[in-house]
């Protein structure tokens, strides 16, 4: 269907003639042709960088530049999935990239396994990552880091299981971290198949490529001057909280924030003062913040701080006196080797009075500067809300599965089975506890507080009941480890993870998608009255109809879209096309500059 160049794939399939060049064409009425508008901002943003370096296809029809437009196209005009674009006109999009025709979905799920391979993906990943971070310094200072946990609906595979935040069920699922900026741009993703964890993530993946990659480090010289300085700053939510983990970052200098797991007593409310703030999006706002100084004891100083204290022998007073000098004098000892962090506790007061506590150690900065880093953080949650809905991150890739390595830890499936069982108990055994502390005794009929008496001693029996299993169930639990390795698991219990190689490549042009998207979204806002509408506009410019008009002597490409529903969009269209106009882009692979009208 569509395939009218017959000579040119005979060419390039059986006499390996090499693959097809762009050849445009004048054409009217391209459904979603205004996906033509992207192209600018998509080789701006690096689709088509390093490609060179790390792709390689095999002769044949179709050459790496026309995949990564048609998936970057795909992506833009909301089509969910490869599978889709079996239900677009395939003349129509191969217009679109001067062929005759995109390639079929199962041609395009080949190609896409064949780009991925053997890692080639994440390295074009991370280099488009650093050239992000090289652009824009200033932007990787601080960088949000979170997980976005995908679901696995299906019954095929037994796949790990995972606490989905979002609906508040633990269901079979894999995790994403992703690393945003402080505007909420996104520079990578790292997929975890079988989650280890936010902290293990970090140290073992994240951590190590940005301390190579984050631009503008200070100089060593600069770290030993300046004690308080740090390299860069690390936000996340409270699952990355952990005083040796964030003592660890600090010996590196990197500085974290992170909110408080087990925060003290309310503060009083004269010790809070209005500071007005700028949020990355421009938008002013007043918080209500007060500061103390906080010094965190890691868990494994405070259990060698446990390991020292020895029980006294049975001996006289004199005895006793010497071995308490001599205990006090180890623990003195002791408490200087201890390492502790000290950290900023930064409160903000809500307006219901509430106090919300953050840690940091980013000591340099004022301290409206380090809440509104932290409070900002809900940029990369919006980020995750539009990309699910606009851009299918949830959506499954790969169709098989492979066998978990064996030496791969989970948690035990006999210690969740317990661990879930005791959960439901104590929920009804403070259930009952609240029915029986609010029944109350009448003191007029017999008959009712008899009834009262019996009722209030059967909840008592009860309570009583599931505080002897709630205690047998826990001293069970204290026998079966709570991780185990996956070459332990019984055949029932073996775990699948689902096989990605061309996840990543999918979402890194999603990611290029994304940022070629806000870039046009910036440069709309400023013509439109209502700038939150920019996005919904341009979903509308990407599914509008345009027209090619190519002209080789002028070697010219002209793109024509369509007017839209009023004239404020077509006026909003036509600042766009002339700011466009001024990058003079080459269409990919051709000589024909693009002009939009």
């Amino acid at each position: 269907m569509g395939a009218t160049n017959i000579n040119g794939r005979l060419t390039s399939s059986l006499f390996k003639g090499g693959f097809a060049q762009p050849e445009f064409k004048h054409s009217v009425d391209i459904v979603d042709g205004g996906v033509m508008l992207a192209i600018p901002a998509l080789t701006s943003c690096g689709l088509l960088n390093h490609i060179e370096k790390h792709f390689k296809l095999p002769s044949g029809y179709y050459n790496i530049s026309s995949i990564l437009l048609t998936l970057a196209f795909s992506a833009l005009a909301r089509i969910p999935s490869i599978e889709q674009l079996r239900y677009k006109a395939p003349g129509e999009w191969g217009k679109l990239l001067g062929l005759d025709r995109i390639p079929e979905p199962k041609t395009l799920r080949n190609k896409t396994d064949l780009l991925a391979k053997n890692n080639k993906a994440k390295d074009w990943s991370l280099d488009l990552c650093n050239d992000w971070l090289q652009e824009l310094p200033e932007g990787a200072s601080a960088l949000y880091v979170d997980g976005h946990v995908r679901v696995y609906s299906g019954d095929k595979f037994n796949i790990p299981k995972h606490f989905v935040p979002r609906i508040k069920l633990c269901l079979h699922a894999a995790c994403d971290y992703w690393i945003n900026g402080i505007d909420g741009q996104p520079f990578f993703m790292v997929s975890q198949p079988v989650d280890p964890g936010l902290i293990k993530t970090l140290e073992n993946e994240i951590v190590p490529y940005l301390e190579k990659s984050v631009p503008n480090q200070p100089s060593q010289e600069k770290l030993d001057a300046n004690p308080h300085l740090s390299r860069f700053t690390l936000v996340f939510d409270r699952e990355g909280y952990s005083p040796d983990f964030m003592l660890r970052l600090w010996k590196k200098r990197i500085a974290v924030k992170t909110y408080a797991k087990h925060p003290d007593a309310n503060w009083a409310i004269e010790e809070f003062k209005e500071y007005t703030v700028m949020l990355p999006g421009g938008e002013e706002t007043i918080l209500k913040l007060a500061e103390r100084g906080r010094r965190l004891i890691p868990r494994q100083n405070k259990k060698k701080k446990r390991a020292i204290k020895i029980k006294e022998p049975e001996t006289n007073h004199k005895e006793r006196q010497g071995n308490k000098k001599i205990l006090s004098h180890v623990e003195e000892k002791k408490e200087v080797k201890m390492e502790t962090l000290w950290v900023r506790e930064i409160r903000k007061l809500n307006k219901d009075n509430l106090q919300t506590t953050i840690y940091t150690t980013e000591h340099n900065s004022a301290i409206d500067q380090a809440a509104v880093g932290m409070f900002a953080r809900w940029s990369q949650e919006n980020f995750f809300k539009y990309m699910r809905k606009h851009f299918g991150i949830d959506d499954l890739i790969a169709y098989s599965a492979l066998d978990c390595p064996g030496t791969t830890q989970i948690v035990n499936p006999a210690y969740r089975a317990i661990n879930g069982q005791l959960s439901k108990l104590n929920s009804k055994r403070s259930n009952r506890v609240v029915k029986l502390r609010n029944l109350e005794i009448p003191n007029i009929e017999p008959e009712r507080m008899k009834k009262t008496l019996d009722k209030k001693s059967a909840l008592r029996k009860e309570v009583e009941d599931l505080e002897a299993t709630i205690t047998k169930l826990k001293a069970e639990r204290k026998g079966i480890e709570r991780h185990i390795l996956v070459k332990d698991l019984t055949e029932e219990d073996k775990i699948k993870f689902l096989t990605n190689p061309s996840k990543q490549l999918i979402d890194t042009i999603k990611i290029v998608c994304y940022r070629a998207e806000t870039a046009m979204a910036l440069t709309l806002r400023d013509k439109m009255s209502r700038k939150d509408d920019a996005r919904s506009l341009l979903q509308g410019i990407y599914k509008n109809e345009a027209d090619l008009i190519p002209d080789y002597k002028m070697k010219t490409l002209t793109v024509r879209l369509h007017h839209l529903a009023n004239h404020a969009s077509s006026e909003s269209i036509r600042y766009l096309c002339e700011e466009l106009n001024k990058t003079e882009t080459i269409f990919p692979g051709t000589d024909l500059r693009l002009i939009y009208e």
